[in-house]
């Protein structure tokens, strides 16, 4: 009978996620597959060398539930990344185990260099954030998408919904 080496059993998952290398600035789209109260498991984009220190956003922050989804943000040591077989793409499968948890995003260096889409949620480094005379700061998709909207009451109510203003 094979044993387990795992402290803690694994619970499949399948949340999206927004990740960095702490020494990076831009963020990557990735999935969370699995989640234990010790680790995580994730597909990076590319290969991330072991014990390296990863920021992970999760884009469905539900505080109040279990699973990956309690917290908005994970600080986690990368234990392994391997590539995995694939004829067309190259993708890699990474392990990674929790050194922190937070309801709020801490990234050290970047923290000063990124900020929240105040539509979407999604952690965007300053330089792609698109900031209106209102002070609401906008990822580049939101960005596009409110400016398609046609100037009006629908447009105005999304604007005093993200300045706060709602009455």
């Amino acid at each position: 009978m094979h044993e387990s080496r795992r402290s803690f059993s694994r619970q499949n998952y399948e949340i999206p996620i927004h990740y960095t290398e702490l020494k990076q600035d831009h963020f990557h789209e990735s999935r969370i597959y699995n989640f234990s109260k010790t680790g995580i498991c994730f597909k990076p984009v590319g290969s991330i060398e072991p014990e390296s220190r990863v920021g992970i956003v999760v884009d469905n922050y539900s505080p109040g539930t279990f699973g990956p989804e309690a917290y908005r943000f994970y600080l986690v040591r990368i234990k392994w990344c391997r590539e995995l077989c694939d004829n067309e793409d190259r993708l890699y499968d990474a392990g990674a185990e929790i050194m922190s948890k937070s309801h709020e995003v801490v990234l050290g260096e970047l923290e000063a260099t990124c900020h929240l889409c105040d539509l979407c949620g999604r952690l965007i480094p300053l330089t792609d954030l698109h900031k209106d005379e209102d002070s609401v700061m906008l990822c580049p998709d939101c960005h596009a998408h409110f400016k398609s909207f046609p100037d009006g009451h629908l447009k105005d109510s999304i604007r005093r919904f993200m300045t706060g203003n709602v009455i």
